[in-house]
């Protein structure tokens, strides 16, 4: 670039003076004057090939390549000869990610996890899906074992996804649609084993069953997905805020209008609790953060007020309203 700036301002002088002719015919003097023609200096000219000018100046470079694949090769050490490919090097080598804290989180989490993330898992329930038309069997191996405790609180969830609360007036009531789940494959054989109809007849005669049948709108297994912000489910969260999406099943829904009553069911067991108010604080402990997401996603999506929440145990019959 330099060389040819230079040629831009001298070259049309230069051309057109007494020693450029070898370089050019009579012709092409433009009409010069003689005082810029025949003016006391003197140039010397060397026409050189282009290609060989080239070669020159990508030897000195093709060299210095050569060297470096060569100690790269042996692993060897190479001194860099420009403080500028110093400092690019360093920077490339130092370079850290601008976001490096969001590497180390999801950026979606089931409330199931995030319950465990925040060291409040309930080991006896996870997050349901909805029930298939044909549920799978269980391999041949784990039919010969009985089922645990999570594997149980699927079973109660899938009978209360679809009992029929018109028929809940008597335990036999509640044992024949249970059979009538299985006839239609909504459960299974085994399922069905593991479910005390005692349970589901009691929670249908406590105060929140009540509350159950006489709802209006009932929704049951209700999928949602709500964004939080990072610093709300991550305590060690330091960078810019961003969205993390939530997602979940709820239970069941009660719509009254304009209002909502939340229901989550929970099979845990109780029996190691010494009071009722031991079981609350224990069930706020580990179920309050999930219940307040469920909430906030509910009045986000559907435009409602949540005006009750409840937690129903069906080992004791326990119902805890947060």
């Amino acid at each position: 670039m330099e060389r040819s700036v230079i040629w831009i301002r001298i070259g049309p002088s230069i051309i057109r003076h007494d020693s450029s002719n070898a370089i050019r015919t009579e012709d092409d003097l433009w009409n010069t004057t003689n005082e810029i023609q025949f003016y006391p200096c003197r140039w010397s000219y060397s026409i050189v090939n282009a290609s060989t000018v080239h070669a020159f100046e990508g030897e000195e470079e093709k060299t210095s390549k050569t060297a470096v694949y060569q100690a790269i090769q042996k692993q060897e050490a190479i001194e860099l000869q420009s403080d500028q490919f110093k400092e690019i090097l360093e920077s490339n080598l130092n370079w850290k990610y601008g976001f490096e804290q969001a590497t180390l989180h999801r950026p979606k989490q089931s409330v199931t996890e995030l319950k465990r993330k925040m060291q409040e898992e309930d080991p006896y329930t996870q997050a349901y899906q909805s029930t298939k038309s044909f549920p799978l069997e269980r391999p041949k191996f784990m039919s010969e074992q009985k089922m645990n405790q999570a594997e149980k609180g699927t079973a109660t969830h899938a009978i209360m996804q679809n009992l029929d609360y018109q028929f809940v007036s008597t335990i036999d009531e509640i044992k024949e649609q249970i059979n009538q789940m299985v006839l239609k494959e909504l459960i299974t054989n085994e399922q069905a084993a593991v479910v005390n109809g005692a349970d589901i007849y009691q929670f249908c005669q406590s105060r929140l069953g009540i509350i159950v049948q006489n709802a209006t709108q009932k929704m049951r297994e209700v999928p949602f997905s709500y964004g939080v912000y990072t610093d709300e489910i991550y305590k060690d969260w330091k960078e810019e805020k961003e969205i993390v999406l939530v997602q979940g099943i709820i239970d069941l829904l009660l719509i009254e209008g304009e209002e909502v009553i939340l229901v989550d069911y929970k099979t845990d067991r109780t029996k190691s609790f010494t009071s009722a108010e031991a079981l609350k604080t224990e069930a706020i402990k580990r179920y309050g953060i999930q219940l307040d997401l469920y909430s906030r996603a509910i009045e986000a999506s559907m435009d409602k007020k949540v005006t009750s929440k409840f937690l129903y145990f069906f080992d004791g019959g326990h119902i805890i309203e947060l």
